[in-house]
């Protein structure tokens, strides 16, 4: 897991706590503020390795951008995501400025992929 640190300007990858842990010093989900409702926005981004042209591939990740921003759920589940729009997500200044948390399958924000 993943998120902005606005103190170094960049992303930075969180420490991992259990959630079957013992350890009594973790807070329990009751001592948590867990909202009275929760906007979640899923979407399949599509793969664009083949014929990105005849599926408009850099109209369409601005326009799922759009509409991320205009929406700003509190969870987006996102499939099919290429290392390209990855790379556009995380420079978009809402994303940062919201204090999202980002969980991608790997260590890809640390790798030369």
């Amino acid at each position: 897991m993943y998120r902005y640190d606005q103190s170094i300007h960049r992303w930075t990858l969180c420490p991992q706590v259990s959630l079957t842990s013992d350890d009594l010093t973790i807070p329990s989900a009751s001592n948590m503020f867990i909202p009275e409702r929760c906007q979640f926005l899923t979407w399949n981004i599509l793969f664009d390795y083949y014929q990105s042209e005849f599926i408009y591939t850099n109209q369409r990740y601005e326009e799922i951008l759009k509409t991320l921003k205009s929406f700003l759920p509190d969870v987006i589940c996102l499939q099919e995501v290429t290392m390209k729009f990855l790379n556009l997500l995380l420079d978009e200044l809402w994303l940062k400025e919201n204090n999202y948390y980002i969980i991608i399958m790997g260590n890809i924000l640390n790798s030369d992929q």
